[in-house]
C-alpha cells in the first residue's frame, strides 16, 4: 500500500468520524446555549456574561519534514496548537487543532474558524445584557489571558503592576474563571491527544513512516521489541540476587570469625591462667633478710 493510498484513507477516515459525531459530541452552539453557559459561569464562578473561557495547549510533535522553524515555540521543542473554548463545567464548545508552534495565542486564535465565525456573526452570541443589581449593559464574551487581544467579545485581564485594588480584583475573577481552560486541556492531552499527535503529524506526508511505526516486517526483532522490557527486568533481577548471596556470604563469614574466636579464647584461656601464675610466683618479692651475694 503507497503513502498517497494511506494519507488519502486516514484523511478521509477522519473526516468521516467527525462528520458523524460531532454534532453529538460537540455541537455548534447556539444563542440559547450561551445564556446557559453564561449562567453556569455566573452561578459556579461569580463571573457574569461570560460564555467560554479560551486558551492554546502546545502539543509536543517531532519535527515535521522541510517545515523549518515554523513549529518551534519559545519552550524550546516542536509542537502545534490545541486552541479550544470550554465552559463552566470543563467541557469543549470549539476547537482549533495545527496551529504552528511558533505562533503566538492571539495569532493563533485569529487565524482560527472560531474567531472568524465571531467577527461574522455567524455564531450568535446573545445581546449584551445589564450586569446582576445594575444598569450597566455588558456584552457577552469569552474570557482569556493577556496574550490575546481585547475585541468586544474576548476579555482579558488589565495589565501592568501596582493595579488599583479593583483592577487586581477583576484580574483575579477572570484569572480564576480562565484557568478552566488549563484543567479541560491538561486532562483531554494526558489521555489521549499527546499519544495520538506526538511523532505523528509528518505521517500525513510520509504514509510509510506510519507504517513502520506500527508494523514489523521482521518477526524477530518485533520480538525482540517486545521482550526487551523483560530481558531488562530479568537482569535487574539476577542483579538483585547476586548482590543478595554476596551480603549472605558476608554475614555468614562474619559469623564464623565470631565463633572461631570464641572457641580460641576458650581453649586458651586455661594456659594463658597458668602463664600469668607462673609469672605472678616469679615476680614475687623476696622474704626479708635476703641477701643475694651470700646466698
Amino acid at each position: 500500500m503507497g503513502a498517497s493510498t494511506v494519507g488519502a484513507i486516514v484523511t478521509e477516515t477522519t473526516d468521516i468520524l467527525w462528520a458523524e459525531l460531532h454534532t453529538h459530541h460537540m455541537p455548534e452552539p447556539t444563542t440559547d446555549t450561551f445564556k446557559t453557559i453564561a449562567a453556569d459561569f455566573f452561578d459556579t464562578w461569580n463571573f457574569h456574561n461570560c460564555v467560554g473561557a479560551i486558551d492554546g495547549k502546545h502539543v509536543k510533535v517531532k519535527c515535521p519534514a522541510d517545515s523549518g522553524s515554523m513549529f518551534y515555540n519559545y519552550k524550546n521543542y516542536f509542537s502545534v496548537v490545541l486552541q479550544a473554548a470550554v465552559d463552566a463545567s470543563y467541557k469543549f464548545i470549539a476547537i482549533d487543532v495545527g496551529g504552528y508552534g511558533k505562533q503566538s495565542d492571539g495569532v493563533t486564535f485569529k487565524a482560527s474558524r472560531l474567531y472568524q465565525a465571531l467577527i461574522d456573526n455567524t455564531l450568535k452570541l446573545p445581546e449584551p445584557a445589564p450586569l446582576p443589581q445594575s444598569d450597566v449593559i455588558a456584552p457577552y464574551v469569552f474570557v482569556a489571558d493577556e496574550a490575546y487581544p481585547l475585541l468586544t467579545f474576548l476579555m482579558k485581564p488589565y495589565s501592568g503592576s501596582n493595579l488599583p485594588l479593583s483592577q487586581e480584583c477583576f484580574n483575579k475573577r477572570l484569572s480564576r474563571c480562565r484557568k478552566l481552560h488549563e484543567k479541560s486541556t491538561t486532562d483531554i492531552l494526558t489521555q489521549t491527544a499527546s499519544d495520538v499527535i506526538e511523532g505523528d503529524l509528518h505521517v500525513l506526508k510520509d504514509a510509510d513512516q506510519l507504517l513502520k511505526k506500527y508494523t514489523c516486517d521482521d518477526p524477530v526483532e518485533d520480538a525482540l521489541k517486545t521482550a526487551k522490557p523483560y530481558i531488562i527486568i530479568a537482569f535487574a533481577l539476577e542483579l538483585v540476587l547476586q548482590i543478595l548471596q554476596m551480603l549472605c556470604a558476608l554475614v555468614i563469614y562474619n559469623d564464623k570469625r565470631t565463633e572461631n574466636y570464641h572457641i580460641l579464647t576458650e581453649t586458651a584461656s586455661p594456659q594463658i591462667a597458668l602463664v600469668n601464675q607462673s609469672t605472678s610466683q616469679q615476680m614475687t618479692a623476696p622474704p626479708i633478710g635476703y641477701n643475694p651475694i651470700t646466698a
